[in-house]
């Protein structure tokens, strides 16, 4: 994330030229809008990382059964489920079918790339304005 700040908000300021608001300002609002993306798109990358780290069994997986594992997490935790149909009779000869999952996000979702977005966009952009800060300080 602090790539993002260091890279993305220099190119993102060079594009965006405002009259009404001043160079600190749009400095600052483009370190937001860097990290803000920047976080959409390492969030489930995070979690996947989190998640592993925290399931005992993922250890002492292959790298294809811990990515298996992985996806089957972020389908389960970031998307609704459809409905199931409901079966009238028991067929104990088949095998249960699988849940099968929409593209609508999950509200577990919105929580934790909110979140993520809040505390990461909030600490970065105070650490790069306090260092832009001191930086025109020592010039």
């Amino acid at each position: 994330s602090v790539m993002s700040i260091r890279s993305f908000s220099p190119w993102l300021r060079e594009r965006f030229t405002s009259d009404f608001l001043s160079p600190n300002a749009r400095a600052t609002l483009c370190d937001i809008t860097a990290s803000l993306v920047t976080c959409s798109v390492t969030a489930p990358v995070s979690q996947i990382f989190n998640f592993l780290v925290t399931t005992p069994q993922a250890g002492s997986l292959s790298t294809r059964e811990q990515l298996r594992l992985a996806k089957k997490f972020l389908r389960e935790q970031y998307f609704v489920p459809l409905p199931r149909e409901e079966l009238l009779t028991v067929d104990f000869s088949k095998p249960v079918p699988e849940q099968q999952y929409s593209w609508r996000i999950s509200k577990v979702a919105l929580r934790d790339f909110g979140m993520r977005s809040l505390y990461v966009t909030t600490v970065f952009t105070l650490f790069v304005s306090f260092e832009r800060t001191l930086i025109g300080m020592m010039r």
